[in-house]
This record gives structure tokens, C-alpha cells and sequence, in this order.
């Protein structure tokens, strides 16, 4: 993410004026295409300001793992299951 914002004590030349001037608002933006978002984004005569590009919703970590498929309680409220911890730990210890 970007942001453009006038700097008016250190930078003389992009001021608010500059800002208006060279500047634009997205409209009529088709968010889900990866191609016109990505020619939005390499303009340079005026910069296009907005949402560019809105990729399509993923799965979070948790869903992919199925860690709350079985028990939807957060992790913090649960009773580990020693054996099933001892048995982990096994499977990963280096074997001389």
C-alpha cells in the first residue's frame, strides 16, 4: 500500500497544488482485474488514486491446517493432549 500526502516543510515542489494537478480519483475500475490494475499502477502522466487491485479471498492459515475443525475453542482455552505432544516430539527428534 501507498500514500501520497504532501510533505509542505520539507518538499517544495509536491505541494497540495501539484497533488490536485497531477492527480486522479479511480472510477469505473474494475478491482478484480489483475491486468488493468497493474496498467493503473505503471501510469504516469497523472497517478490514479484508490483500490487498484482486490485479490480474490483466500483461506487463512488456521482453515488450511484444520486446526478448528474439530474444536472451535481458541487455542489458549484448550487441554493439550500430552500423548498426542509426546508422540509429535518423537517424530522429531534426531536419531543417532
Amino acid at each position: 500500500m501507498d500514500i501520497f500526502q504532501p510533505c509542505v516543510s520539507f518538499n517544495k515542489l509536491n505541494t497540495v497544488q501539484w497533488f490536485k494537478e497531477h492527480t486522479y480519483t479511480l472510477e469505473d475500475h474494475d478491482a478484480t482485474d489483475r491486468l488493468k490494475a497493474f496498467a493503473k499502477a505503471t501510469e504516469t502522466d497523472r497517478l490514479p488514486l484508490g483500490i487498484f487491485y482486490t485479490s480474490p479471498p483466500k483461506p487463512t492459515f488456521e482453515e488450511n491446517i484444520g486446526t478448528y475443525e474439530e474444536n472451535q475453542a481458541p487455542l489458549h482455552e484448550r487441554t493439550p493432549d500430552k500423548q498426542k505432544l509426546r508422540n509429535l516430539i518423537e517424530t522429531f527428534k534426531v536419531r543417532l
